[in-house]
């Protein structure tokens, strides 16, 4: 995401519905702030970000995206990641 230093090239990115995209902005956003804030790493803003829209953006994912998953964890709901967010 461009939250967390993503930029705008074809591999960054997938089309999904915009009520989708919304909630994966609020996702981002959060995340993006919590990092300002030094509540989590880079790296764990990655992790969260990637676990949430393995779980949120699933149906929508390409062959190539859902390589790159394979190497998360589980998937992840918005209320996981702001419980581990504190």
């Amino acid at each position: 995401s461009f939250e967390l230093g993503g930029d705008n090239s074809e591999s960054n990115m997938w089309l999904i519905p915009k009520d989708i995209a919304a909630q994966d902005d609020k996702v981002e956003n959060y995340l993006g702030r919590a990092l300002s804030n030094g509540m989590i790493t880079g790296k764990q803003a990655t992790e969260y970000e990637m676990r949430y829209k393995k779980q949120a953006d699933a149906k929508f994912i390409d062959q190539r995206t859902k390589d790159l998953f394979s190497s998360v964890g589980s998937g992840m709901t918005f209320d996981d990641i702001k419980n581990l967010v504190k």
